[in-house]
């Protein structure tokens, strides 16, 4: 679930689109829902591999757990979903497990009206593969708590699935909207037709003074098309599009040619420069159709 997330935050058009803040943080508990998972699944082979460690090992496995419940809650805050681990009375209480073993002393109970005060320890002795107790000491009474590591773990993620599967759906929801509303758009309209023509026609031999006027002009044609193209995408809200590799290759190939069109020489090494750059043009032209087809192929598919 949290790799489909990711990958789908990296794919949607209306993620982009959403403030950078929001996005890094987004990001950031999808790396941390990553590795805490990594950490929390490793506790039993830290324990073999260094058991002196034992007691930081228990802090980091209930640490990795609240980082998990935190991440959550942020990926929902980036889209306005107003939940809260500690509303969940089990996800609360592995919250309230983890502050009280972890504190000397601590006030757990997260938005209780009233905290109690409390102590504990950690037994050494009780540090095993499979998990670990402790003792929370009260003014007025004493509590034991044991910690089964994957009960641990199993409880967290079950409990936190449910939240996941909303955010998936919002952000499913968002992007299905942003596709909707820009269903009838087709890019690739604008290079389609008499473009292709157009540059075709960009090329000519240097000598031919007919030919060269002829060029120019479908030059300019070219570049007004390619920059109403950019307009287009930007109104839209496609502005990463509009400033591509290849759109800014593709102007500079068109300047470079006019240039040459426009010095009047038409000599051998001219045209072989001529050429050249055309050439490359012609590659970049098509890589430009390609992305903007693949915008509209995109746009287009099912969420």
């Amino acid at each position: 679930m949290r790799q489909r997330i990711h990958e789908k935050a990296h794919a949607y058009f209306f993620f982009k689109r959403i403030c950078k803040a929001k996005r890094n943080q987004f990001f950031g508990a999808t790396d941390a829902l990553f590795d805490t998972n990594i950490d929390a699944s490793d506790f039993s082979v830290g324990v073999l591999a260094a058991p002196k460690a034992g007691m930081l090992l228990c802090y980091g496995f209930l640490q990795a757990l609240y980082v998990q419940q935190d991440a959550v809650q942020t990926l929902g805050d980036a889209f306005d979903l107003k939940w809260r681990a500690e509303n969940d009375p089990e996800l609360k209480r592995i919250r309230d497990v983890r502050n009280r073993l972890c504190g000397h002393p601590s006030k757990a109970g997260e938005r209780d009206k009233s905290k109690k005060i409390s102590s504990a320890t950690i037994s050494l002795h009780d540090i095993s593969p499979a998990g670990f107790s402790g003792d929370i000491y009260f003014d007025d009474c004493f509590e034991k708590v044991q910690v089964d590591v994957q009960t641990f773990m199993k409880l967290n993620k079950e409990r936190l699935l449910p939240q996941m599967m909303k955010i998936e759906a919002e952000m499913d929801k968002r992007e299905k909207a942003f596709r909707d509303e820009r269903s009838g758009e087709r890019f690739a309209s604008c290079v389609e037709g008499g473009f292709s023509y157009l540059v075709d026609r960009l090329h000519c031999i240097l000598n031919n003074e007919d030919r060269r006027i002829q060029a120019d002009c479908h030059a300019d044609m070219m570049r007004d098309i390619l920059l109403k193209l950019q307009d287009h995408l930007r109104s839209k809200g496609f502005a990463d599009h509009a400033d591509t590799l290849a759109f800014r290759v593709v102007f500079r190939g068109i300047d470079l040619l006019q240039g040459i069109i426009r010095s009047g020489n038409g000599s051998e090494e001219a045209q072989d420069h001529f050429d050249l750059i055309y050439s490359g043009l012609q590659r970049y032209i098509h890589d430009l159709i390609r992305e903007i087809s693949e915008l509209d192929k995109k746009l287009g598919a099912p969420i």
